[in-house]
């Protein structure tokens, strides 16, 4: 029963970043995915690795453009690409479409 209720736990946290994703990807809503990627793992057994943000994917945010001197000015947090985060967040729903992980054991 325990091991239901973590995934029961688990999956609706992820559900949450898949029906409401976050509208910025910065380092900490980063962090919050992958602590739900985490309880994932820990309720289903599965390696959700491929998944997970990597921080090469993490840059600053361009703030504005100076038309004078032609440089732009960058945020100091760093952020993901709403579309990839999109995509790493659909993975996961795909993955786990056909199968409750509850059921391989």
């Amino acid at each position: 029963m325990e091991d239901q209720k973590k995934w029961h736990v688990a999956w609706a946290r992820f559900s949450g970043f898949q029906t409401a994703p976050p509208s910025g990807w910065d380092a900490q809503t980063v962090e919050d995915f992958h602590e739900v990627l985490t309880a994932l793992e820990a309720a289903s057994g599965d390696d959700l690795t491929a998944f997970r943000i990597p921080q090469s994917r993490m840059k600053p945010q361009e703030t504005s453009w100076n038309t004078m001197t032609g440089q732009a000015t960058y945020t100091d947090e760093l952020y993901c690409d709403p579309q990839y985060a999109r995509r790493q967040v659909e993975g996961v729903a795909a993955y786990f479409a056909d199968s409750n992980p509850l059921k391989k054991r």
